[in-house]
Parts: C-alpha cells; structure tokens; sequence
C-alpha cells in the first residue's frame, strides 16, 4: 500500500524524491507503530485515535519533527460539513 501511495506522487503528482522519500519514511513509521499495537489493526482500521497516538509518541521523542504525514489529506470517504455562514444585508 505504502509503495502504491509513494508511486502515485512521484508518477501521477510529479513530487521530488526527497519529499517522497520523506513520506515513505514517516509512513513506513506509522505503520510500524499501528502494527506494534494490540488490536490487529491494518491501514484499513486505522482511526483518528491511533494517529493522534502516534504524533504524541513522535512529539515526545523528537519534539521539532513535523511528520510529512500531516500533510496527507486523507478522507475516509466521508464529508465533514462544513459551517454555513450567513451574510446578512447583502
């Protein structure tokens, strides 16, 4: 899946290869951790818990790292609403 999502950026995205590189790593990271835990959990299973989990054991060991993961939006297939602001007079 990791290989799949790298070749995408670099193929389909045009990303430069350290970024690529950079994802990789951080992903092969998350997934070391997600699979350490209990619980059987794959890239499938995986939910908001477990990530923020992760970035608390990164900021607790390298507290200046900003993992390139955060930069991956990723959606789930779900929608978040979005707030409806309302102008009123125009």
């Amino acid at each position: 899946m990791i290989e799949g999502f790298l070749n995408y950026l670099r193929f389909e995205r045009n990303y430069s290869e350290l970024t690529i590189e950079g994802y990789g790593g951080d992903l092969r990271d998350f997934q070391a951790y997600f699979q350490g835990l209990n619980g059987g959990l794959t890239w499938q299973n995986v939910d908001a818990d477990v990530v923020r989990g992760w970035m608390e054991q990164i900021g607790q060991q390298t507290p200046e790292r900003h993992p390139n993961l955060l930069q991956i939006r990723h959606d789930h297939g779900a929608r978040r609403s979005q707030p409806r602001t309302c102008r009123r007079g125009t």
